[in-house]
């Protein structure tokens, strides 16, 4: 899998830093910045996924579901949250 993507991602117009989504495969979506972080979540079990894959991963997870960044100082998207739009723009 190529994790070396050129893309924005908005949440809601909403730019959102970030070089990975990791993911239970239920409803815990966390966008990691750095392979330290990256690390630090497949350790814990999460899988690994391109930045591009975040609207695929949010619309097939579960009504739990919630995005924040890997360190928890951050908060995407709340659980219960509904009317999101999540928007991925290839860069050059």
């Amino acid at each position: 899998m190529d994790f070396n993507e050129n893309v924005e991602i908005t949440i809601n117009g909403e730019h959102i830093e970030g070089d990975y989504v990791t993911y239970d495969g239920c409803h815990k979506i966390y966008i990691a910045t750095g392979i330290d972080e990256l690390e630090y979540m497949e350790e814990l079990g999460y899988e690994a996924y391109p930045m591009s894959y975040l609207p695929e991963i949010y619309k097939n997870s579960c009504s739990l579901r919630f995005i924040s960044n890997a360190t928890l100082t951050e908060q995407y998207v709340p659980q219960f949250t509904d009317d999101i739009v999540i928007e991925v723009t290839l860069l050059d």
